[in-house]
Protein backbone atom coordinates (compact mmCIF):
# COMPACT_ATOMS: atom_id res chain seq x y z
CA UNK A 1 0.00 0.00 0.00
CA UNK A 2 1.53 3.33 -1.08
CA UNK A 3 0.03 5.38 1.78
CA UNK A 4 1.53 3.17 4.48
CA UNK A 5 5.01 3.20 2.93
CA UNK A 6 4.90 7.01 2.63
CA UNK A 7 4.19 7.32 6.33
CA UNK A 8 7.07 4.97 7.13
CA UNK A 9 9.45 7.04 4.98
CA UNK A 10 8.46 10.29 6.69
CA UNK A 11 8.82 8.74 10.17
CA UNK A 12 12.21 7.26 9.22
CA UNK A 13 13.39 10.65 7.90
CA UNK A 14 12.38 12.38 11.15
CA UNK A 15 14.08 9.67 13.20
CA UNK A 16 17.29 9.96 11.18
CA UNK A 17 17.26 13.77 11.48
CA UNK A 18 16.75 13.40 15.23
CA UNK A 19 19.68 10.98 15.51
CA UNK A 20 21.88 13.31 13.46
CA UNK A 21 20.93 16.30 15.64
CA UNK A 22 21.63 14.37 18.85
CA UNK A 23 25.02 13.19 17.53
CA UNK A 24 25.93 16.78 16.62
CA UNK A 25 24.98 17.97 20.12
CA UNK A 26 27.11 15.20 21.63
CA UNK A 27 30.03 16.13 19.35
CA UNK A 28 29.63 19.80 20.24
CA UNK A 29 29.63 18.92 23.95
CA UNK A 30 32.74 16.75 23.65
CA UNK A 31 34.74 19.10 21.43
CA UNK A 32 33.38 22.41 22.68
CA UNK A 33 33.09 23.50 19.05
CA UNK A 34 30.73 26.43 18.43
CA UNK A 35 30.46 25.41 14.77
CA UNK A 36 29.24 21.93 15.75
CA UNK A 37 26.71 23.47 18.17
CA UNK A 38 25.53 25.69 15.31
CA UNK A 39 25.13 22.60 13.06
CA UNK A 40 23.14 20.81 15.80
CA UNK A 41 20.78 23.78 16.21
CA UNK A 42 20.45 23.99 12.41
CA UNK A 43 19.44 20.30 12.27
CA UNK A 44 16.77 20.86 14.96
CA UNK A 45 15.45 23.94 13.12
CA UNK A 46 15.26 22.02 9.81
CA UNK A 47 13.33 19.20 11.45
CA UNK A 48 10.96 21.66 13.13
CA UNK A 49 10.36 23.56 9.88
CA UNK A 50 9.69 20.31 8.04
CA UNK A 51 7.21 19.26 10.76
CA UNK A 52 5.40 22.57 10.51
CA UNK A 53 5.30 22.36 6.71
CA UNK A 54 3.85 18.85 6.83
CA UNK A 55 1.27 20.03 9.37
CA UNK A 56 0.25 22.92 7.12
CA UNK A 57 -0.10 20.60 4.10
CA UNK A 58 -2.24 18.19 6.15
CA UNK A 59 -4.43 21.06 7.38
CA UNK A 60 -4.93 22.33 3.82
CA UNK A 61 -5.84 18.86 2.55
CA UNK A 62 -8.28 18.37 5.44
CA UNK A 63 -9.90 21.76 4.74
CA UNK A 64 -10.23 20.98 1.03
CA UNK A 65 -11.73 17.54 1.71
CA UNK A 66 -14.20 18.89 4.27
CA UNK A 67 -15.38 21.60 1.87
CA UNK A 68 -15.80 19.04 -0.93
CA UNK A 69 -17.73 16.54 1.19
CA UNK A 70 -19.65 18.91 3.48
CA UNK A 71 -22.80 18.76 1.38
CA UNK A 72 -22.81 14.97 1.55
CA UNK A 73 -22.27 15.00 5.31
CA UNK A 74 -25.25 17.26 5.97
CA UNK A 75 -27.56 15.62 3.43
CA UNK A 76 -27.61 17.87 0.40
CA UNK A 77 -30.84 17.83 -1.59
CA UNK A 78 -30.86 16.43 -5.12
CA UNK A 79 -30.64 18.85 -8.01
CA UNK A 80 -33.70 20.91 -8.87
CA UNK A 81 -33.64 19.28 -12.33
CA UNK A 82 -34.03 15.83 -10.75
CA UNK A 83 -36.83 16.99 -8.45
CA UNK A 84 -38.68 18.63 -11.34
CA UNK A 85 -38.13 15.54 -13.48
CA UNK A 86 -39.71 13.34 -10.81
CA UNK A 87 -42.59 15.80 -10.51
CA UNK A 88 -43.14 15.71 -14.30
CA UNK A 89 -43.16 11.90 -14.32
CA UNK A 90 -45.83 11.90 -11.61
CA UNK A 91 -47.83 14.61 -13.38
CA UNK A 92 -47.70 12.58 -16.60
CA UNK A 93 -49.09 9.60 -14.69
CA UNK A 94 -51.73 11.89 -13.17
CA UNK A 95 -52.83 13.01 -16.64
CA UNK A 96 -52.98 9.40 -17.84
CA UNK A 97 -54.68 7.79 -14.83
CA UNK A 98 -56.91 10.70 -13.78
CA UNK A 99 -56.76 9.58 -10.13
CA UNK A 100 -53.85 11.70 -8.86
CA UNK A 101 -55.00 15.11 -7.66
CA UNK A 102 -51.59 16.63 -6.95
CA UNK A 103 -48.09 16.13 -5.61
CA UNK A 104 -47.86 17.59 -2.12
CA UNK A 105 -44.13 17.43 -1.55
CA UNK A 106 -40.97 15.92 -2.96
CA UNK A 107 -38.08 15.68 -0.50
CA UNK A 108 -34.67 14.42 -1.55
CA UNK A 109 -31.34 13.86 0.14
CA UNK A 110 -27.98 12.62 -1.09
CA UNK A 111 -26.77 9.62 0.90
CA UNK A 112 -23.64 9.38 -1.24
CA UNK A 113 -22.31 10.78 -4.52
CA UNK A 114 -24.57 8.49 -6.59
CA UNK A 115 -27.13 7.52 -3.96
CA UNK A 116 -30.25 9.64 -3.54
CA UNK A 117 -33.20 9.15 -1.21
CA UNK A 118 -36.54 10.55 -2.42
CA UNK A 119 -39.82 10.78 -0.51
CA UNK A 120 -42.96 11.91 -2.34
CA UNK A 121 -46.44 12.55 -0.93
CA UNK A 122 -49.18 12.16 -3.53
CA UNK A 123 -52.86 13.06 -3.15
CA UNK A 124 -55.06 10.44 -4.84
CA UNK A 125 -58.74 10.83 -5.65
CA UNK A 126 -60.83 9.65 -2.69
CA UNK A 127 -62.78 7.15 -4.78
CA UNK A 128 -59.82 5.16 -6.06
CA UNK A 129 -59.29 1.65 -4.65
CA UNK A 130 -56.23 0.64 -2.66
CA UNK A 131 -55.33 -1.88 -5.36
CA UNK A 132 -55.35 0.84 -8.02
CA UNK A 133 -53.17 3.08 -5.81
CA UNK A 134 -50.68 0.22 -5.38
CA UNK A 135 -50.60 -0.36 -9.14
CA UNK A 136 -50.01 3.34 -9.89
CA UNK A 137 -47.30 3.61 -7.24
CA UNK A 138 -45.55 0.52 -8.66
CA UNK A 139 -45.69 2.05 -12.17
CA UNK A 140 -44.34 5.36 -10.84
CA UNK A 141 -41.50 3.62 -9.00
CA UNK A 142 -40.47 1.81 -12.18
CA UNK A 143 -40.54 4.92 -14.33
CA UNK A 144 -38.71 7.07 -11.74
CA UNK A 145 -36.01 4.44 -11.16
CA UNK A 146 -35.60 3.93 -14.91
CA UNK A 147 -35.18 7.68 -15.50
CA UNK A 148 -33.10 8.36 -12.36
CA UNK A 149 -31.10 5.25 -11.36
CA UNK A 150 -29.25 7.26 -8.72
CA UNK A 151 -32.51 7.34 -6.70
CA UNK A 152 -31.87 4.15 -4.79
CA UNK A 153 -34.29 4.76 -1.91
CA UNK A 154 -37.74 5.82 -3.14
CA UNK A 155 -40.79 6.30 -0.97
CA UNK A 156 -44.11 7.19 -2.62
CA UNK A 157 -46.84 7.73 -0.04
CA UNK A 158 -50.50 8.56 -0.48
CA UNK A 159 -51.55 11.69 1.36
CA UNK A 160 -54.78 13.52 2.06
CA UNK A 161 -55.50 17.04 0.94
CA UNK A 162 -54.79 18.28 4.48
CA UNK A 163 -51.30 16.70 4.60
CA UNK A 164 -49.40 19.36 2.73
CA UNK A 165 -46.01 18.76 4.38
CA UNK A 166 -44.43 15.41 5.26
CA UNK A 167 -44.11 14.72 8.96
Amino acid sequence: MAGGSSVRVVVAAFACNGIIAVSKFVAAGITGSAAMLSEALHSVADTAIASIAIGVVLALVATFMSLETKSLLIGEAASSEMVEGVRKLIEAEAAQSCVIRRVHAIRTMHLGPNDVLAAVRIDFDDGVTAGRVEHIIADLERSIRRRYPEIRQLFLAPATTEQVEPR
